[in-house]
């Protein structure tokens, strides 16, 4: 659509609205409609549409109400609120209506989809690909629900590992065999359900741990405009770890490898129908003998080897390699990104956040100030508190 006809859409789907300079009508003698979710998705969309769009006047904080606006509508008092529970249209009809308050609501919610949908069209969808080109964004921090989803499959492999090794005993006299045979059976279920879970561990570190290496790379002297964020948001996680970390210390360079090993024995084969790299997963022809593994006797190494790809004593391996590299970041030259995203808070990239990430790095006094009083904000808008 050109601008133009958009121009044109947006005042025919605009008609009707007028603007209003009284304080709305939250709390006084309206009738409240709750906008679905799904209606109105993107609450920031709505404003900017009422606000910059319409010309309409935000009338800022309430209690647990993050902005309203206040138009009126064919006559019709409404105030549209953004508020904890999500966006509501108070409505109060013009004297002598007989048009119900919801239908009003409803109304105005098609209005404004429809407005929405073609400002999208026209304007913001160039502007939200110029503004991810040129790396003025912010990435919601989801690291503390990756780590959460690593730390169950984890504590659920453990469980499950322990609960394999745990001695059937002895059948006492009077016992049926049978019953000895059960408990065998349930260890090896046990054994099975940890190597999976143990498999589901790794792919969620890696998960969480590519997401990190996202987030503190706004604390780095990497660049994000000119597409560079995108094309490091697509980058394999050793990827991402070379451009953040100086592989020629010798500690980053363990530690690289250490995820390297892991990632290829427990990650990758899984990640990829089952095949390795090294094919492990295929076996050559030997004439007189039979099919034999095609990495001849280094197939020992392959998770293929086992009954399962991961047992209790690699686990326990496992989880300590993974604990050497969490304690390796936390503790390192990203120590002030880490303490920010565990935090649970988002990260900008724009020019001016990423100097304040890097001053914050440097005075540890200033970062526990940030990180206190960001936090307390965050709460704020968590809450719809202010």
């Amino acid at each position: 659509m050109s601008l133009p006809k958009a121009h044109a859409a947006l005042r025919r789907t605009l008609e009707g609205f007028t603007q209003r300079d009284d304080r709305g009508d939250l709390w006084s003698g309206s009738v409240m409609v709750r906008v679905p979710p799904s209606d109105l998705p993107v609450p920031g969309l709505v404003l900017f549409l009422l606000t910059t769009v319409m010309g309409m006047r935000n009338l800022g904080r309430e209690e647990k109400t993050a902005w309203h606006v206040a138009v009126g509508f064919r006559g019709h008092r409404v105030t549209v609120a953004n508020q904890k529970f999500g966006l509501r249209v108070y409505v109060v009809p013009v004297e002598g209506s007989t048009e119900p308050a919801e239908q009003i609501a409803k109304d105005v919610v098609r209005r404004l989809q429809k407005a929405v949908g073609i400002l999208e069209q026209t304007l913001l969808a160039d502007h939200a690909k110029q503004q991810l080109d040129d790396g003025y964004l912010t990435i919601a921090n989801q690291a503390v629900s990756l780590r959460a989803m690593y730390q169950h499959f984890r504590e659920g492999a453990r469980k499950a590992f322990a609960e394999s090794e745990a001695s059937p005993g002895i059948p006492a006299a009077g016992v049926a065999v049978d019953s000895l045979f059960a408990a065998i059976t349930a260890r090896l279920e046990q054994s099975e359900r940890g190597a999976w879970l143990a498999i589901a561990a790794v792919n969620a570190y890696f998960s969480a741990l590519e997401h990190e290496f996202v987030l503190i790379s706004a604390f780095s002297d990497l660049d994000p405009a000119g597409g560079a964020l995108k094309s490091f948001i697509g980058d394999r996680w050793s990827h991402k770890l070379q451009k953040l970390f100086d592989l020629a210390d010798p500690e980053t360079k363990r530690m690289h490898d250490a995820l390297h090993n892991i990632a290829e024995r427990y990650r990758n084969p899984y990640n990829h129908g089952g095949f390795e790299k090294q094919g492990g997963a295929l076996w050559i022809h030997l004439d007189g003998i039979g099919a034999v593994p095609a990495r001849l006797s280094d197939y020992r190494h392959s998770p293929h080897f086992e009954l399962f790809p991961v047992q209790p004593e690699s686990f326990t391996e496992l989880c300590a390699k993974l604990d050497a590299v969490d304690r390796w970041l936390l503790d390192g030259t990203y120590e002030a990104a880490f303490r920010w995203i565990r935090a649970g808070l988002n990260v900008a990239f724009d020019p001016g956040s990423r100097d304040e990430y890097r001053s914050l790095a440097a005075d540890a006094e200033k970062l526990d100030a940030a990180l206190e009083r960001q936090l307390y904000l965050a709460d704020q808008q968590a809450n719809f508190d202010w």
